[in-house]
């Protein structure tokens, strides 16, 4: 049936109409179809045939998972987190156990076990590591894991603090943002923002660019708030709640903004994906789109994972689809990385994939367990990485370019396939109807003035 329909509809539509938005309606009509529906089994994986090697460099043991029930079709934010700093790895269960690692070897240097349960974590920088407690209590410790200061947020907290510069942040699960100062705790502002009657018990991640910290909210908002003093630059709706019931109308943005020089890009987990100029607040591009997930980012390229599993590359300038994979769709893949010209994600029963960014090409796969892979897989290099799966095992693996061998189960290495099939653009176009086709390449004419500084602050954000 599924089939049939895309069919007629792509038989109706090419008539007078080009290749471009009729490839952006199937795909919209694929991803929709029975999204909702719980039983859609997971897909079927498929045989590779590979030409590089992953291999694992180590393995070791953060702890157990006990927070939530783990099942392929769970979204839930997890605890067992990792924090790299240097030449040393930091593992973070809900238990309260930490371990610090060396990163090279994966020889284990200390641990400390606080035995208090942990809801968000871990982050950290160059001088102290932070987590919140399920009390709501936020935990400054030194990279030795001697305990600093805690601090009490006045509720729960589901996502990881964000350092920024002489401040740790913190996002409270009912919309409350507030910052502390890294040395001693002591709360410098708090942020409220206003909340729908119904929302998505997930929170996303904050990010902090040039003076501003960013955050997707419940009602499908995104907001900018300004560093220094915690007052609102700007509120944009990244899509339009839209339903009879409050259920239906939840809309959240759930998954981290992503910052790209001036621009900022933000998607919904039930509607669109869009384009803003940070400056402005002006919105460049927006088109249906949906994910739990969030955004990476490849050259002129975003990587979305839709909420089906479906994996999408878009161009930046305007949202066109460049390519689409559905090999994952319904496995509880993640957000994922950007490793080298690969994208690498997650899944529920263990695999650790690899795809070709160029072209969206399932290239490689290796079976790392049996377990779910968690969506906390850590950059380390062009060429290594690490992943851990919800029992709490670290794998460090790192991708060669040498020998051809054989794709095997048995073995710790599989081959990577470079495919140079072209990729076709798609020409859809997305329109802000107050303002007519809008592109990103238009606001970089626009606003010249804009120079990647990372050495100093750009405070015509502010």
């Amino acid at each position: 049936m599924r089939q049939c329909l895309t069919s007629f509809f792509l038989i109706f539509f090419m008539t007078g109409c080009i290749f471009g938005p009729v490839k952006e309606l199937k795909y919209q009509i694929e991803d929709s179809w029975g999204s909702d529906d719980p039983k859609n089994p997971p897909t079927e994986l498929f045989d590779i045939v590979n030409t590089k090697t992953i291999s694992r460099l180590w393995v070791a043991e953060a702890g157990t998972e006990s927070l939530w029930e783990i099942n392929k079709d769970s979204h839930q934010t997890h605890t067992l987190a990792m924090f790299v700093y240097e030449e040393f790895l930091f593992t973070l269960n809900h238990d309260g156990l930490i371990k610090k690692f060396d990163l090279s070897s994966g020889i284990l240097l200390w641990e400390k076990d606080f035995n208090l349960k942990v809801s968000a974590g871990l982050s950290g920088d160059s001088e102290a590591l932070y987590f919140v407690s399920a009390e709501g209590d936020l935990w400054s410790l030194n990279h030795d894991g001697k305990e600093l200061w805690k601090t009490y947020m006045g509720g729960q907290v589901f996502v990881k603090p964000l350092p920024n510069s002489d401040f740790v942040t913190v996002k409270l699960n009912f919309n409350k943002i507030i910052q502390v100062n890294n040395t001693d705790g002591s709360i410098k502002w708090t942020y409220q923002a206003p909340s729908p009657p119904l929302t998505i018990n997930l929170q996303g991640e904050m990010i902090f660019a040039d003076g501003a910290i960013y955050s997707g909210l419940p009602g499908g908002k995104l907001i900018a708030i300004e560093a220094e003093t915690g007052a609102m630059i700007w509120e944009v709706t990244v899509a339009p709640s839209k339903g009879v019931t409050e259920i239906e109308r939840a809309n959240d943005v759930t998954s981290q903004p992503l910052v790209d020089g001036p621009f900022i890009y933000a998607v919904s987990i039930k509607g669109r994906i869009a384009a803003f100029d940070r400056r402005t607040s002006q919105k460049i591009w927006d088109r249906p789109l949906s994910s739990f997930d969030g955004l990476n980012l490849y050259g002129n390229n975003l990587i979305v994972v839709h909420e089906t599993g479906s994996i999408y590359s878009l161009n930046n300038d305007a949202g066109g689809t460049y390519w689409r994979n559905e090999d994952l769709s319904y496995r509880n893949i993640g957000k994922g990385i950007i490793i080298g010209d690969l994208f690498s994600v997650g899944d529920f029963d263990g695999y650790l994939h690899f795809i070709d960014l160029y072209n969206g090409k399932m290239v490689s796969r290796i079976k790392l367990s049996g377990s779910k892979i968690l969506d906390n897989i850590t950059y380390l290099s062009d060429s290594k990485l690490i992943a851990m799966d919800v029992n709490g095992s670290i794998f460090c693996l790192e991708i060669n370019d040498n020998a051809k061998i054989k794709s095997s189960e048995e073995t710790n290495r599989v081959d990577i396939l470079t495919n140079t099939d072209a990729i076709q653009e798609s020409e859809v176009q997305s329109q802000d109807k107050d303002k007519g086709d809008v592109s990103r390449s238009t606001w970089l004419e626009k606003f010249k003035f804009w120079e990647k500084d990372k050495t100093s602050d750009d405070k015509n954000l502010l």
